[in-house]
């Protein structure tokens, strides 16, 4: 592979890979127009992503830390914004079953217009 082709942000993994792009999970983030702080966003993202067709979140929080590389307390903090803003709704958990989180497209659809 030719190092001209490889994005800036690869540069380092060419001597790991032999100058192949490493094959990981990664969550796309394009822009905040949603005007949340770094760590809201990437959870929003992320749970938008794991949501996509109105499918509904229900992996627990730790896959949601883990996955953000975060602190429990900070998850909760950014699902509380993200709740508070109406941005994602919760259906409250049992002991046995952790809480479903769904995104609010039409809440989303409403900063996206403006």
């Amino acid at each position: 592979m030719n190092n001209k082709s490889i994005p800036p942000i690869y540069e380092n993994f060419t001597q790991l890979n032999n100058g192949e792009i490493p094959q990981f999970d990664y969550i796309k983030i394009y822009h905040s127009f949603l005007k949340l702080k770094a760590n809201e966003l990437i959870l929003f993202s992320l749970l938008y992503q794991e949501c996509e067709a109105d499918a509904v979140y229900k992996k627990g929080l730790n896959y949601l830390y883990k996955r953000t590389n975060t602190t429990k307390h900070t998850v909760l903090r950014c699902l509380s914004v993200l709740i508070d803003r109406n941005l994602i709704t919760k259906k409250q958990g049992t002991n046995r079953n952790p809480s479903e989180y769904h995104i609010n497209y039409q809440v989303l659809q409403q900063y996206i217009d403006q």
